[in-house]
């Protein structure tokens, strides 16, 4: 036998057996035969292995330490030269089969195909014509017989032919012409197989010519590369030796190329997909509306927005949604308003984030430790091991890992050997003998051949359905059901899996329900992508276009996408875009990006497309996405794989707090020298940090625990250990460093991941805490025993968040952590019983069972007892006697004992190691070589094993259940409130969120915290919003944003308070820099027109959101033009001029659009004014200026101007119809309007376009329902829609505005296109009438001697009342037309009563009758309905139509049937009994008959105009009897019937109070709740008010008044009726009073219930009045109201006061007016002190400079003028007017006349005089008697301001005081401390005969006689 070891390989003979080692190192071993099967003994250190040939065996060492290179193994094809007599083997081989050696195949090349001398010189030739006889892999001759195709290492195929005659293998290659034979095949060889030629096979020439050295052999024998596109490429053989690449075949192989070698392909290798980045879809961030979910109307505030938009609360969809019985109903869905962003990109960081069931750094690995394979659903055979549950394993156990006695790949087989075969039984087999034979024979429940069982698959049997009830059943993949019963699952929404987006869910062949990827889309439904056909777009640009770079993200890419942005960008027609963007146009390498300037933009090949280069910190990003892995190169290019970084600093930024806790420089540096890493990883950085909490070092409680940036399932502790506070186990050094919105602590430590929680997120709401496998309790600790081996692998944890920790041990096993044997057992497994009788046994598992006797027993097992002392007593008494083998005796020291056996000592176990015992435990002795273990305070267990009692797991450790207990240590534990809860642990409540910064939401809303974490932000009143933006009304709004703050600023300035009101409104409101960039604002400003300007960007009536807008081309302004609207690129254009750049801020009262610059009408109004502001035209010019003089000129032709100037009806509102509405009449209507003898009428139609006392501005006129008219009807001014959206219209759209606001001195006029005409014009004739009312400030006119006609108020005041009255021909209350109609009345056959009577309308004159008069009584005929005169023997053809013939009986004769003839006629043939015989012998039928005479019949009245009934009256006929009847809804005669207006019942045809009755037909009518109340008319509550009224001009109070605004009520002439909450009737007198009181009101007086009874004032509800009458108003006559009175029913004094009523109450304001402390009046008016009331009169100017000039001259002086501003002496002032004399002087002072009294201040009152009062001469020492004007001081109580005031007072500012002190400077304090003495008057004093002035203070020298001398004029206030 041969060794040849000098190249590495081991030879043998041919035949020999193989003993192959693991490495490269030589060895001998001893060859035998093949025939000895078991004989051959390798080498310790090697074993035996099968290598795939019967016989072979090979010698391997058992455990390799070098890693070894895998087999490759190859065929030679030759004619062999000599017989190779040795085998050289090696582990690390490569295999072929090789025909024939090499110098043999060359020997025959010499003679068939060229020399050998000249086939070497060729050494590329050579080596290609080797490798046509080489196949990949051993192909032995059994396997050519199986196929037909071989193929060789130059990819070269050929033919194999195994039938021919000879049966003999053929071989031929397919380019080559002759066969070749195998002669002798199957030669072994160290590295593969020999087969001998006949010859060698033909030379065919490659495909491409190469000039390299063979390298085949290196690449097949390398299992993988990487390539440049950092992809792996696979190698691996057929059987037929083919060469697959990634699956793909070899066709031609190491072609050389100048700088590489080629290797030809059948196919395309094709990378694992990639998802690419997305370019831009917008460029801004915008806001667009959405729709929510469809519900109930009454339930709108449930629907639901779409995700990432807010919901409105102010605009609502109508919608249709499915009901309970799915009946469809209307429902609503709320708008949302919705922000859309603009994506450049995504953010992913580069590593895997893995799917559902796969984890690891590359998700390499299956989450289920029990699964492998490449979806981890495959269940691991691994048996009694870890399994190894990678996804390209085969489920094999991890090597060592084999337990229980297990051994084999899969721990399958058992360690013991069963019979003399060595087999080896499976582990799930039991060895058993039967007739002598050892046999494995699977358990119970397992199946198979005892080496290998599986387990019974019980759903396999016979049973129908496949299952038993004693089996489980699992309904399939795509099925539900029980298992019995399974059904497809119809949607695939309900699948685990979800269809990629570009799949549907479509029902299959399979008749389940599957993803199916769309048409051009190939894919499992679960992912799709592109075909060819989709690619081809592109492969121009990817395949011929140079120089590109091509950007590809990695696959995390697409898990960041939004699902909509995949549905949009992965459509077959967006693909191609999106390549496109990520191809850049020319070669960029990281060094090429590196080098560039960081703000460069690189062009896409997607044309007009870039992406921003950033460099920062040495990275650089391309469009925000940063290269993980460059420079991978190509053909034409470059290719990156990119991906978005996560920007952690951002996301902590982002929260509304943080904390972070940061390690030192020298933590990290250690622990990045530690860890071998490079910087620390991103989750180690997000572990350290806890979001929305700002913990400073106060807030870190021992045993607290926070979340961090990680999840819930990764806490840090925080603990206190000797004063120092820890996380986790990093003490921190420095605390409480804080930013803006954080704070910062230091560590001396990186915190490690601690992870023992493996929480369950099931929803993105719901949360289960779990403890990970092994930890237990609240806080996830540890079970007994090692991390890794719970209860030492020998018993199960009751772990969990909820488990106790205990170990529950196995059969066998005993202790706290099952550490040991139970008592009597040992063993590994503690399997063992101990046999011991009297002894001591070895037991635990380190235990072997022996045992140690006792004294006094021997033997094996202790049982038997000693009886001879075979030592003769040398043994110790705590020994035993023992016999050797020898039969020598030996003393041993017994159980428990150690010695030599002559001297034993009893034996401590606690000396050494704690007797076993845990350190935390206490070792005790008890009988000699015992203890027992018992753990220390605060620890239990076993003594071996003692854990720390943690009081937590019981009762929570006396903790509150939203606290978390925290163990500290040994049975110790702290409480710590849970996050958003506070307390002492003990002790928690939820903290309010709302308590702090309003809880998140606006600060205009109301915070309504509802549970933890939980709150509702709700708009206050008068705002809107979500709760987390709350906006009020425009007028708000606008200057809160600097972009509209300089518009808001504008509307202030020049008294525009528009957008005060409700709205709606839509404002166009310019940016504040637009006014300063339009050049024409001084101008506008200049000359009046801002408001005009300022209005022309405001809509009323409509709130219209932009996407509105882009519906809207037109719509009218508030100024009256029209503003044109256009829509440009998606933007809006107002006026094709401005811009809208921000929109949709939506208000209480409307919508704000930012535009960009500033609007301009065309035409605006100049309104000529005086420097005061004054309007200088009146109403005639105005309207001669415009194009309204036709109308104005109606208006003086009639005599209508003075009532409209007249002073009791100014301000009036004007509606002008232009001249050529008034030409567009038709020609009849103006003859009518025109002609003289209708001037009652035109002026009717002329009034009705007036309103009276009130200037009506454009915002205002559709707030109001109605307005009342001049005429008395009403005039609504309702609101354009639709293509009129802005305009307004009067009566029901008949009429509109062309024109605004044109201003006028007594007050404003509309211009429209029509004239207005009301449906019951004529039926109104108002009248204005005069009542005098006491105490109230209202338009009343007073006369002074020297002027009259002054508007004011005293005592006394004259009211101007609008009566309501119907015209003549109509009746109250509605002012129907009488019956005859309205032209004739009564036919004017009698009186029309004017007001309504429920039995009569028409008083009908002597001889009439009926409804309308329309009739005569009976025995009267003709139109006067004369007496007929008939006699008692004739009948009278009576009636208004009548003839007034007498028709006489038969006998009588003469006109009036007063004549008896002589000889009655008598008729043949008799006459009817109904007729009458004349003479002649002629019968004439009697009145009411017709015929011949012989027959009469009744005459059919009713067929002939309805028998005289009105026409909606019902005939009837008895006999000659006619009846009228009116039908259903009127009433009459039935001659003449009218509409019955179920409004005049007296009761307001049952509707509430507070509503309007309005006929709608003949009986039929609707209640409408008045302005100011809702409700159904039936019911009307008052309405809540969206305004203050005080908000706009004080609520008409003075400047100097608090205005407060009071709850609205009906009034009439400032009566209105109030009722008890309780009901009708409930208040008692005093109640009532008090009821009134409650409103700002007083109980009306007598007077003022009359007064508003003559005003129209109709309740049928008695009430309480001032006086203690009871009484109520009616204004009708009607039964069921008053018994037809019309007046005050009057129950008259009430002497018992407690009687129930309801109350009439007086109130003339809806606001209440007080003036301000230190004024005086009505709050209307209020006067200030003496001073400032001098100071407000222009006409007392003089006597004021000479006050002035008298306080800067002397002390007196001072002292004068403090007087007068003193408010605690109340004095009376006469002051001289400017003027002097007035004419009429009637009241007289000292010879002076009085020209105004009763001026009223709040310490006094002025008289105004003609002339200064002259001063008498000084008699006494009082110098203040000696000079000047006396000046009396009274005290005044309840003063009434004089009116007026309020003019003066806007004069204040022309006046100078810059020489004395304000009134809030004067010291008021000194003065109130003295008496008053005679005051000089300054203007006459004489200053030659003044005495000097004194030196004191004039007012401290006062004596008794002089106080009382001025008691009788000044008295001081206490």
């Amino acid at each position: 036998m041969q060794w040849a070891t000098g190249n590495g390989y081991t030879s043998v003979l041919a035949q020999g057996k193989r003993c192959d080692k693991k490495s490269l190192v030589t060895i001998r071993t001893e060859c035998q035969s093949c025939l000895v099967t078991f004989g051959i003994k390798c080498p310790d250190g090697y074993t035996k292995i099968t290598n795939g040939t019967v016989g072979i065996r090979d010698c391997r060492k058992d455990s390799v330490e070098q890693p070894v290179k895998s087999a490759l193994l190859t065929t030679y094809l030759g004619p062999a030269v000599q017989q190779c007599a040795a085998v050289c083997m090696e582990y690390a081989t490569v295999e072929y089969t090789v025909m024939g050696p090499v110098s043999a195949t060359l020997g025959t090349l010499a003679a068939t195909v060229m020399s050998v001398k000249e086939f070497l010189l060729d050494s590329n030739a050579a080596q290609y014509f080797v490798k046509l006889h080489i196949i990949a892999g051993q192909m032995s001759t059994e396997q050519m017989n199986n196929t037909d195709t071989f193929y060789t290492l130059t990819g070269k195929s050929g033919e194999i032919f195994s039938e021919d005659k000879d049966n003999q293998l053929k071989l031929k290659l397919y380019e080559g012409k002759k066969k070749v034979k195998i002669i002798q095949g199957n030669i072994l060889a160290s590295n593969g197989l020999l087969h001998i030629l006949d010859r060698a096979m033909d030379k065919v020439v490659p495909t491409f010519e190469s000039n390299t050295e063979l390298e085949v052999a290196t690449l097949i024998s390398t299992p993988h590369i990487r390539s440049m596109a950092n992809q792996i490429i696979r190698f691996n053989t057929t059987n037929e030796g083919q060469i697959l690449v990634n699956g793909m075949a070899l066709e031609e192989m190491e072609v050389a190329a100048k700088n590489g070698r080629i290797y030809t392909l059948r196919g395309v290798l094709i990378p694992p997909s990639i998802i690419p980045i997305l370019p831009h879809r917008c460029d801004e961030t915008k806001r667009e509306m959405r729709l929510g979910t469809c519900v109930s109307c009454s339930m709108v505030y449930w629907s639901k927005c779409p995700a990432d938009s807010e919901p409105t609360t102010l605009f609502v969809h109508k919608c249709i949604y499915p009901g309970r019985i799915r009946s469809l109903k209307n429902g609503c869905a709320r708008y949302c308003n919705a922000t859309v962003k603009c994506a450049d990109g995504l953010d992913g960081n580069g590593t895997c984030v893995c799917q559902d069931g796969f984890r690891g750094s590359r998700c390499q690995f299956c989450s289920d430790p029990s699964k492998y394979g490449p979806r981890c659903d495959k269940t691991c055979p691994c048996i009694f091991g870890t399994c190894d549950n990678r996804i390209d394993s085969d489920g094999a156990c991890l090597p060592g890992t084999c337990r229980n006695g297990s051994v084999g790949r899969f721990c399958h087989k058992q360690t013991s050997v069963c019979g003399p075969y060595v087999q080896f039984c499976h582990i799930h087999a039991t060895c058993e003998y039967s007739d002598g034979t050892a046999s494995c024979v699977c358990k119970p429940g397992y199946e198979g051949d005892g080496s290998f069982c599986v387990e019974m698959d019980p759903c396999s049997g016979s049973t129908p359905g496949g299952c038993s009830r004693y089996n489980e059943c699992e309904c399939k993949k795509g099925f539900r059901g029980n298992g019995i019963d399974c059904e497809p699952i119809t949607s695939c929404l309900e699948q685990t899996e979800k269809c990629h987006p570009l799949a549907t869910c479509q029902l299959t062949s399979y008749g389940i329900w599957s993803c199916v990827c769309q048409e051009g889309y190939e894919g499992d439904g679960l992912l799709c992508y592109g075909n060819a056909a989709v690619n081809a777009s592109l492969q121009h640009l990817l395949s011929t276009t140079s120089n590109l770079t091509v950007l590809v993200p990695s696959r995390q890419a697409i898990e960041d996408m939004d699902q909509e942005e995949k549905a949009f960008w992965l459509t077959k027609s967006n693909i191609p875009i999106l390549i496109k963007y990520h191809t850049l146009l020319g070669t960029y390498g990281v060094a090429d990006l590196q080098a560039l300037s960081p703000s460069d933009m690189l062009a896409t090949s997607l044309q007009g497309n870039f992406l921003h280069l950033v460099k920062a910190d040495g990275n650089i990003t391309i469009g925000g996405a940063s290269v993980i892995d460059g420079d991978n190169a190509a053909t034409n290019g470059v290719i990156h794989i990119i991906n978005k970084q996560y920007n952690l600093a951002t996301a902590i930024e982002a929260a509304d707090a943080y904390t972070v806790f940061a390690p030192n420089n020298d933590a990290i540096e250690s622990y990045i020298r530690e860890k071998k890493v490079t910087t620390l990883e991103e989750d180690i950085l997000r572990y350290h940090v806890v979001l929305e909490e700002k913990l400073l070092k106060n807030d870190l409680h021992n045993g607290m625990h926070r979340e961090t940036m990680l999840g819930f399932s990764y806490l840090l502790g925080f603990f206190l250990r000797d004063d120092q506070l820890y996380v986790n186990e990093a003490p921190i050094n420095y605390t409480n460093v804080a930013t803006d919105k954080g704070v910062i602590h230091g560590l001396g430590k990186v915190l490690e991941i601690q992870k023992n929680r493996c929480d369950i997120n099931d929803t993105t709401i719901v949360r289960t805490r779990e403890c990970c496998a092994g930890y237990f309790g609240p806080q996830c600790q540890p079970c007994p025993g090692k991390p890794e081996n719970v209860c030492f692998g020998n018993g199960i944890c009751l772990d969990g968040a909820n488990g106790t920790g205990a170990c529950e041990c196995g059969r066998g096993f005993s202790g706290t952590a099952c550490e040991t044997c139970a008592e009597g057992k040992y063993g590994v497994h503690c399997d063992q019983e101990c046999t011991c009788v009297h002894g001591r046994c070895s037991q635990g598992p380190l235990g072997d069972g022996a045992c140690d006797c006792d004294v006094g027993w021997r033997g094996v097992k202790c049982d038997s007892e000693i009886t001879k002392d075979n030592c003769n007593g040398t043994c110790h008494t705590s020994a035993n006697c023992l016999l050797n083998p020898d039969g020598t005796a030996l003393c041993k020291c017994a159980a428990g004992f150690q010695g030599n056996g002559t001297v034993c000592t009893a034996i401590n176990t606690c000396e050494i190691s704690n007797g076993g015992c845990s350190a935390k435990a206490i070792c005790k002795r008890t009988t000699p070589g015992s203890r027992v273990c018992v753990c220390k305070a605060g620890y239990t267990g076993d003594g071996i094993v003692c854990i720390e009692i943690n009081p937590c797991l019981e009762n929570h450790g006396g903790c509150h259940r939203h606290a978390e207990c925290t163990q500290t240590g040994p049975n110790q534990a702290v409480c710590n409130c849970l996050p958003k809860y506070t307390g002492d642990g003990k002790v928690c409540t939820l903290i309010n969120v709302c308590l702090t910064n309003n809880g998140g939401c606006s600060e205009f809303a109301i915070c309504n915290h509802t549970g933890q974490d939980e709150r509702t932000c709700t708009c206050k009143p008068n705002y809107i919003g979500d709760g987390f933006t709350c906006r009020g009304n425009i007028h708000q709004e606008l200057p809160k944003n600097p972009k509209t703050s300089q518009f808001y600023f504008q509307l202030l300035e020049h008294s525009v308070r528009d957008l005060i009101g409700p709205g709606p409104f839509t404002v166009l409101a310019p940016l504040s820099a637009a006014f300063d960039e339009e050049s024409q604002i001084k101008d506008w400003d200049k000359g009046g027109l801002m408001p005009q300007i300022l209005r022309y960007h405001v809509i009323a009536c409509h709130q219209l959101l932009l996407e509105n807008l882009k519906l809207t081309p037109n719509a009218t302004s508030l100024q009256g033009e029209s503003l044109v609207i256009s829509v440009s690129q998606d933007m809006v254009l107002i006026n094709n001029k401005a811009r809208i750049i921000s929109s949709d801020i939506i208000c209480t009262n409307g919508i704000i659009h930012v535009i960009d610059k500033l609007l301009s009408p065309q035409n605006l109004l100049i309104t000529p004014r005086d420097a005061s502001g004054t309007i200088l035209q009146n109403l005639t010019t105005v309207a001669m200026n415009h194009g309204y003089g036709k109308f104005s000129n109606l208006i003086q032709d009639s005599g209508l101007l003075s009532v409209i100037t007249n002073p009791i009806h100014t301000p009036v509102t004007l509606f002008w119809p232009s001249d050529q509405a008034l030409q567009a009449l038709p020609r009849e209507q103006q003859d009518f309007l025109f002609n003289q003898d209708n001037q009652d009428k035109l002026k009717e139609y002329l009034k009705f376009h007036v309103i009276r006392d009130a200037k009506v501005l454009a915002v205002d006129l559709p707030r109001s329902a109605t307005w009342k008219t001049l005429q008395g009807s009403e005039l609504s001014v309702k609101c354009g829609a639709g293509s009129d959206i802005g305009d307004l219209f009067l009566n029901s759209q008949t009429c509109r505005i062309v024109q605004r606001e044109l201003l006028f001195d007594l007050g404003v006029a509309y211009g429209i296109d029509c004239l207005l005409i009301d449906p019951t014009l004529g039926g109104r004739c108002d009248t204005f009438t005069t009542f005098d009312v006491s105490g109230q400030k209202r338009k009343c006119l007073y006369d002074l001697p020297f002027k009259r006609n002054l508007e004011g108020c005293r005592q006394l005041c004259t009211l101007v009342i609008q009566l309501p009255k119907c015209c003549k021909g109509y009746f109250w209350p509605d002012c129907q037309a009488c019956p005859g109609g309205p032209d004739t009345p009564c036919n004017n056959r009698g009186v029309c009563l004017d007001q309504y009577s429920p039995s009569r309308q028409c008083k009908c004159n002597s001889g009439f009758n009926g409804t309308a008069c329309e009739l005569c009584w009976p025995g009267r005929f003709g139109p006067d309905c004369q007496p007929c005169g008939c006699s008692d023997h004739g009948q009278c053809d009576d009636g208004i139509t009548g003839s007034g013939e007498c028709l006489c009986e038969t006998g009588w004769t003469g006109r009036f049937c007063d004549a008896q003839t002589a000889l009655p006629p008598v008729c043949m043939p008799p006459c009817s009994a109904h007729a009458t015989c004349k003479t002649n012998n002629t019968c004439e039928c009697n009145l009411n008959y017709e015929g011949d005479g012989i027959t009469c019949t009744v005459v059919d009245f009713c067929k002939q105009n309805n028998g005289g009934c009105a026409k909606v009256a019902k005939c009837s006929q008895k006999g000659t009897k006619v009846s009228c009847s009116c039908q259903k809804g009127y009433q009459g005669d039935g001659h003449s019937c009218t509409a019955i207006d179920p409004c005049a019942d007296g009761l307001n045809g049952r509707c509430h109070e507070h509503a309007t009755c309005k006929m709608t037909g003949p009986g039929k009518h609707k209640c409408e709740c008045k302005s100011h109340y809702v409700g159904d008319g039936l019911d009307c509550e008052p309405e809540q008010l969206p305004l203050d009224r005080c908000l706009q001009d004080n609520g008409q109070c003075h400047a100097n008044a608090d205005c407060a605004d009071l709850h609205f009520q009906d009034t009439t002439v400032g009566v209105f009726h109030l009722r008890s909450p309780l009901g009708q009737y409930k208040l008692t007198f005093d109640k009532a009073r008090e009821a009134c009181a409650q409103e700002a009101a007083t109980m009306a007086t007598y007077n003022q219930l009359s007064y508003a009874q003559k005003a129209k004032y109709h309740l049928c509800s008695a009430g309480w009045l001032d006086s203690g009458r009871v009484a109520y108003p009616t204004s009708y006559a009607s039964q069921n109201c008053g018994s037809g009175v019309v007046g005050i029913v009057d129950y008259g004094p009430r002497n018992n006061k407690s009687e129930m009523w309801d109350v009439f109450c007086y109130r003339m304001k809806d606001v209440n007016c007080t003036c301000k402390v230190g004024y005086v009046g009505d709050g209307f008016s209020c006067s200030g002190n003496l001073l400032q009331v001098l100071m407000s009169f222009p006409s007392l100017t003089n006597f004021l400079k000479e006050v002035l000039a008298y306080s800067n001259s002397s002390a007196r002086g001072r002292a004068f003028l403090k007087h007068l501003t003193d408010l605690s002496i109340r004095s009376t002032l006469f002051v001289p007017q400017n003027s002097g004399l007035g004419e009429n002087e009637t009241r007289f002072v000292d010879g002076r006349a009085i020209l105004q009294w009763d001026i009223f201040a709040s310490n006094g009152i002025i008289h105004v005089i003609s002339k200064p009062l002259k001063a008498p001469s000084g008699t006494s020492g009082h110098t203040g008697l000696g000079t000047g004007v006396f000046f009396a001081i009274i005290l005044v109580i309840g003063a009434i301001a004089l009116a007026a005031y309020s003019y003066f007072r806007l004069n204040r500012r022309t006046i100078g005081f810059q020489h004395f002190e304000s009134e809030e400077d004067i010291d008021v304090a000194a003065l109130g401390k003295q008496q008053p003495e005679n005051i000089s008057n300054p203007m006459y004093e004489s200053t030659t005969s003044a005495t000097p002035e004194p030196s004191y203070d004039p007012f401290t020298d006062i004596k008794p006689e002089a106080f009382l001398s001025l008691s009788s004029f000044s008295e001081r206030k206490e």
